[in-house]
């Protein structure tokens, strides 16, 4: 019965149902490079990242937009800034996701000009699509 009144309440005021979902996306990596390290050599060479079962969701969590990374090597969660007027979010320290193409483009640029251990992080950027999803 509430439901159905706050259907009433929202079609009154020409809300659709598309418009009182939440909207959330799924994106699928498609491809993955960078350079990996070689201790044996004590060399850096380019590399394919294995993205196998990778998934990233870009969902509101807590009143704010969230980057979560599942099925990979790890699980990541990172705040988003909101979309800007020309489609784009920025999550994080380097993803971009791009509504109007549902495409993403992550970049991790640490590993390589660092004070850490070579091989600690490896330097890759990663490209895919996303599919939206909704939720009421």
């Amino acid at each position: 019965m509430c439901n159905l009144r706050w259907m009433s309440v929202a079609l009154a005021f020409g809300l659709s149902g598309s418009a009182m979902a939440e909207e959330s996306l799924v994106c699928v990596p498609n491809f993955s490079v960078g350079y990996d390290f070689d201790a044996k050599t004590n060399t850096w060479h380019p590399t394919n990242f294995d993205i196998t079962g990778e998934r990233h969701t870009l969902h509101r969590k807590s009143g704010r937009m969230s980057w979560s990374t599942v099925g990979g090597p790890s699980q990541i969660d990172l705040g988003c800034t909101e979309w800007d007027a020309n489609g784009f979010m920025k999550c994080g320290q380097g993803i971009t996701v791009n509504r109007k193409r549902l495409r993403y483009l992550s970049a991790f640029t640490f590993g390589y000009a660092t004070n850490e251990p070579d091989g600690e992080d490896t330097p890759m950027m990663e490209i895919g699509t996303c599919s939206v999803h909704k939720s009421y």
